[in-house]
């Protein structure tokens, strides 16, 4: 197989707890032309012995004067971006890995399917010690961005990470890099669409790459559920517009498109809901009056965030 193509691995890096093990799935990978990047967002933790560890003319390490911080999290992956010079770039959570053979998959993918901008590797979904406990739901080998948020949104709530995807750097770079919002709650989601709504997105139903469930993941955090719900309304925003915008890759996309606008108000109602369930659950009512007080910016009915509070009160107990 050739390997004259070369792949930008990205690793954000904040967090010293996993770093080691996603260092060494990049560097192990069985296809061999590759770049390692690693951006230390200005951590207080041992991030440099870690790198320092791993001796590989591959690794090119950098370090933030200052932090990025979780807010503006997608800003240090545009700063990986900027570092990139292969044809492909990967940004990968400095907890999670690649399986051996990622690579490997992803090039036969990339050069099946050369017109495609964005592709798309199957996830298993691994615990603090690395052991799969679920898998990632399969894929067609083909599909259109409507046909994606349409799964997201309306089929069961499709599953996916920044991780899981491979872009083509250059048509990355041109559009100014992820789209960015607060704590990059939704950022890959609408990169990959923008990207999708150009040529489709090619999958793979193999396996290449592992996401961590772990108590340290920004995703899973319930510090910040005010703030979460507060990056849906630029991202609700975005996505009117997309939905506007967005050209017909098929003939089953107008019919996708027509469904998605019935959808769209209660999809995002029902995320803040969730939040607010979620909110609940964990500070028992403290931030009620807060979520009453600003339902109209969430567009939320006082019912639905008296039942959304109740629930996740009754779900403590």
């Amino acid at each position: 197989m050739s390997h004259t193509v070369k792949y930008t691995i990205a690793i954000p890096a904040f967090k010293a707890a996993f770093l080691d093990e996603c260092i060494s799935s990049i560097l192990n990978q069985t296809y061999p032309n590759l770049e390692l990047i690693i951006v230390n967002d200005h951590s207080p933790e041992d991030i440099d012995s870690i790198v320092r560890n791993h001796s590989d003319p591959r690794i090119k390490y950098f370090k933030n004067d200052v932090g990025f911080g979780e807010f503006n999290v997608s800003r240090n992956w545009d700063e990986c971006l900027k570092h990139a010079s292969g044809e492909y770039f990967i940004c990968l959570g400095d907890d999670d890995k690649l399986l051996p053979d990622c690579l490997d998959k992803y090039n036969k993918l990339t050069r099946d399917n050369p017109d495609c901008k964005v592709f798309h590797i199957r996830t298993q979904i691994i615990d603090e010690n690395s052991s799969v406990f679920s898998l990632q739901e399969g894929r067609p080998s083909a599909e259109s961005a409507l046909s994606m948020v349409w799964h997201r949104w309306c089929a069961g709530g499709r599953k996916s990470w920044i991780g899981d995807y491979l872009f083509d750097t250059k048509e990355l770079k041109e559009i100014g890099g992820f789209i960015w919002f607060p704590y990059a709650w939704g950022s890959e989601e609408a990169t990959v669409y923008f990207l999708a709504s150009r040529n489709g997105i090619a999958n793979s139903n193999e396996f290449g790459f592992q996401y961590r469930v772990n108590r340290l993941s920004i995703t899973h955090s319930t510090l910040n559920l005010k703030g979460k719900a507060d990056s849906f309304i630029p991202y609700r925003e975005w996505f009117q517009s997309f939905l506007e915008t967005c050209p017909d890759f098929d003939e089953t996309d107008p019919l996708y498109r027509q469904i998605l606008k019935a959808r769209f108000k209660s999809y995002f109602s029902d995320s803040i809901c969730m939040i607010i369930r979620d909110d609940s659950s964990v500070n028992h009512l403290k931030n009620a009056i807060s979520w009453i007080r600003d339902r109209k910016k969430y567009q939320l009915s006082l019912k639905q965030v008296l039942k959304s509070e109740f629930v996740g009160f009754r779900k403590a107990l």
